[in-house]
């Protein structure tokens, strides 16, 4: 039971933050106290100090943030920096994240039409009508109204942007129309050269999941730079290292959005299993990363999807062994069976997948799915 010693700390920092959020700050210190109690009786008093601690600092970091949020009004108008790229709604209105200097969270902005080659960093004023959030989370409003471009990205937003927008020049010269605007979806997330028919006959399709950041492309990108180090000579330790500081880059490219963040944990929690399973256990890394992930961001305590991907993920860390137990009397090569861990990442997220979907056809969502599935949950 060793590999699980991290769980209970992972959820009661999932759990403070949650509560803070959606209950006050007491509820939180209630909690926390009973799960360090439970600690004790159960005779853990290092898991008793480990939990209650960073549950301690996951409330009070909630409850800062929430604080603040409260506390900061807004009039007619705000200026900020875009987070992430903005979505095109059903309704064909434009929801636009922007960062707002002295609040904690990006600000929703739903707009109906965005400047032209709006992107992540862009320097931009907003002009309408604040309204309080109803949505749970750290945040408490959000505006209708216009959004303006005032300056370009700078630092690091500027580069991503000139490396986002080479891709796709390159993308244009060298493939044929019918395939522009898969490729930088399935590479960086992007999809402003689909169509909105395009982009409907993916979600028809139940295919749209290729035109996001999955947790595979973080394992490429990690594999890449790890063989990179290898073939350099180096130890294990740089290679990891390199592994990191290339997913990092990667990430910043593609920009600081919830997915990019459940994908990167998806991608970190595979890269360990395939690479390091030795030295690290797979759960630890998930546990690391939701107690990384929920003190930077306190809303993921709260985001359904963030909780989807985490419960995935540890679907996919528990079944593998069990394939690769039945895969061994076989005798086949091991590499075949290393594959357990690619074949529970299809299992897993497609029975958590056709659940979420109930209502909706299995025909036409489940089997393109199954079929066309990254090796890495999304």
């Amino acid at each position: 039971m060793s590999e699980l010693r991290l769980v209970p700390a992972a959820a009661v920092v999932w759990a403070a933050a949650m509560a803070v959020i959606l209950a006050g700050p007491l509820v939180a210190a209630g909690a926390i106290a009973a799960a360090t109690v439970g600690c004790i009786l159960w005779r853990q008093p290092g898991q008793a100090i480990l939990s209650g601690g960073l549950g301690a600092c996951s409330a009070a970091m909630a409850w800062a943030r929430s604080a603040l949020a409260q506390a900061t009004t807004f009039g007619s108008t705000l200026t900020g920096t875009v987070s992430g790229a903005p979505k095109q709604l059903d309704s064909g209105d434009w929801l636009v994240n922007v960062n707002v200097g002295g609040y904690p969270v990006p600000v929703p902005v739903f707009t109906k039409e965005i400047p032209e080659h709006i992107v992540a960093g862009t320097l931009v004023e907003v002009a309408g009508t604040p309204k309080e959030s109803t949505r749970p989370g750290i945040g408490t409003v959000t505006f209708n109204g216009s959004v303006d471009v005032i300056g370009p990205p700078t630092g690091f937003a500027a580069f991503a942007a000139d490396v986002r927008e080479k891709f796709g020049a390159a993308v244009d010269v060298a493939v044929g129309e019918y395939t522009q605007g898969l490729i930088p979806g399935m590479v960086i997330g992007d999809v402003s050269m689909q169509s909105a028919e395009e982009k409907q006959a993916y979600i028809d399709t139940g295919l749209s999941h290729l035109s996001a950041v999955s947790g595979a492309n973080c394992m490429y990108v990690a594999s890449a730079a790890l063989l990179i180090a290898r073939l350099c000579k180096l130890g294990l330790r740089p290679q990891i290292a390199a592994a990191g500081v290339a997913l990092l880059i990667y990430a910043g490219l593609v920009g600081p959005e919830p997915s990019v963040l459940r994908a990167t944990v998806s991608g970190l929690v595979g890269f360990t299993a395939v690479v390091a399973s030795t030295r690290a256990e797979p759960i630890h890394v998930l546990c690391l990363s939701v107690i990384g992930l929920v003190l930077v961001d306190s809303d993921l305590a709260v985001n359904y999807a963030f909780a989807l991907s985490t419960a995935a993920t540890a679907g996919i860390v528990a079944v593998s062994p069990l394939i690769y137990r039945a895969l061994a009397p076989l005798g086949w090569p091991d590499i075949v069976g290393k594959q357990s861990l690619s074949l529970s990442q299809r299992i897993w997220p497609q029975r958590r997948s056709s659940r979420s979907w109930q209502g909706k056809s299995r025909s036409s969502r489940s089997l393109p799915m199954y079929l066309s599935a990254p090796s890495s949950a999304q």
